[in-house]
């Protein structure tokens, strides 16, 4: 008897929905005109199997796009700076191949969500749904804020573009962080736009 495990590669159609490259730069601006950087520190590739358990397992492949935050508020007139390690998405290669939108602010009370969405129902969402022009960059999309998990959400909406990756979050309360600056090599990409 011959026993054998597969793997499920990410496929161009899943890693075309993956827009960023380490030291891309990302700087985001809340409607209370806080600033908050992004810096793209780690893109990964892992296979991991399907059932830890079992040694005959298939294996998915699996992207993560990791980076590290830093903000400064001022607060009662004293100066504080943070800084967090943060995964912002992953892509994940099985039979529904499927993006988690993971991306979330460092000391809030706003809970964020980890949305997860099938690559087929992302690109179904990008081909049938209106775009929003913002910034001049015709791609983006409006995405439900819900959990994946059923979690409660502050986020309303999410705006991706399959360029740029996360460009605006829509809270609850009305209020939002959006993209101001996408910096690589140097560059501003929201200029080129």
């Amino acid at each position: 008897m011959l026993i054998s495990c597969s793997k499920n590669s990410l496929k161009e159609k899943e890693l075309e929905w993956q827009p960023y490259k380490i030291g891309d730069v990302l700087v985001f601006q809340s409607d209370l005109d806080v600033l908050d950087t992004i810096w793209i520190k780690e893109i990964s590739l892992y296979s991991n199997p399907k059932d830890n358990l079992s040694p005959l397992s298939d294996y998915n492949e699996i992207l993560f796009v990791n980076g590290e935050t830093s903000s400064s508020l001022k607060n009662s007139g004293a100066n504080y700076k943070y800084e967090k390690f943060i995964t912002l998405l992953k892509v994940t290669a099985s039979d529904k191949s499927n993006i988690r939108l993971m991306l979330s602010k460092k000391n809030s009370t706003i809970n964020y969500p980890e949305i997860s969405l099938t690559i087929d129902n992302l690109i179904e969402i990008f081909e049938n749904e209106p775009k929003i022009n913002f910034f001049n960059i015709s791609d983006v999309i409006e995405i439900n804020g819900k959990d994946a998990s059923g979690f409660v959400s502050d986020v309303k909406t999410i705006w991706w573009s399959k360029k740029l990756g996360y460009v605006k979050y829509n809270f609850k309360d009305n209020s939002y962080w959006e993209i101001k600056k996408f910096i690589r090599n140097g560059e501003n990409l929201l200029e080129k736009q």
